[in-house]
């Protein structure tokens, strides 16, 4: 079973660079190791694994995307659909929504009454009353 934070896994935090996640994979694979020790064999492929996604830019954001959302979908699960995902997920709004409202201020600063005068033509009066 793999852990959900990867980041745990390897003891380091989510804004650590490739290089930081490298070394603290390198420091924790060899007491992990098959070779080295029997019975480890779910923490060394959760290591790996870890790496393996961390280490990969698309991977490492689409991994973040996953953690952000706190998504109820198992992690292998939304890794191995990692294409079709990012297809209906990028429609999201990510920005603030505009008030519908102005601002008390801005609604005082526009309170001044509107000067315009109606054209008056002939022509303009006779399209209004439907005579042309």
């Amino acid at each position: 079973m793999v852990k959900e934070d990867l980041y745990a896994v390897l003891g380091c935090p989510s804004t650590a660079t490739t290089d930081q996640i490298l070394s603290e994979y390198k420091a924790r694979v060899r007491q992990f190791h098959p070779d080295k020790q029997t019975g480890r064999d779910d923490q060394f492929c959760q290591l790996q694994y870890a790496k393996d996604v961390l280490t990969d830019p698309s991977k490492r954001r689409h991994y973040d995307t996953y953690m952000n959302m706190g998504m109820q979908m198992p992690l292998k699960e939304w890794m191995a659909h990692r294409e079709s995902l990012q297809q209906t997920l990028h429609w999201a709004n990510t920005s603030a929504p505009t008030p519908a409202i102005e601002p008390q201020e801005k609604r005082e600063q526009n309170d001044k009454p509107i000067d315009w005068k109606r054209h008056q033509n002939s022509t303009l009066d006779a399209f209004r009353n439907y005579r042309l």
